[in-house]
């Protein structure tokens, strides 16, 4: 079955979701537990979190972010999971 197949480390199931984040990326998109008001819908843990991947949790500011209004996306293609 093509979904049980690996695709390098990643499953090719997963792979979808995989190449969406990095499109996001390459369209301007941020993490979105990098909001600066994040603080108020999740927390994060740096304890969790290897010290080589914490920049991807680093909070943007109101002068470098537009979140456009809208309502934290949980199930953001460009939210980590926990």
């Amino acid at each position: 079955m093509l979904a049980n197949k690996w695709l390098g480390e990643v499953r090719i199931s997963q792979s979808f979701g995989i190449v969406t984040h990095e499109i996001g990326h390459a369209l301007g998109f941020y993490h979105t537990q990098s909001r600066y008001d994040r603080d108020d819908y999740v927390d994060v843990e740096f304890s969790n979190i290897s010290p080589d991947m914490q920049y991807n949790f680093a909070k943007r500011t109101p002068l470098t972010e537009n979140h456009f209004g809208q309502k934290y996306d949980y199930g953001s293609i460009m939210q980590y999971n926990a």
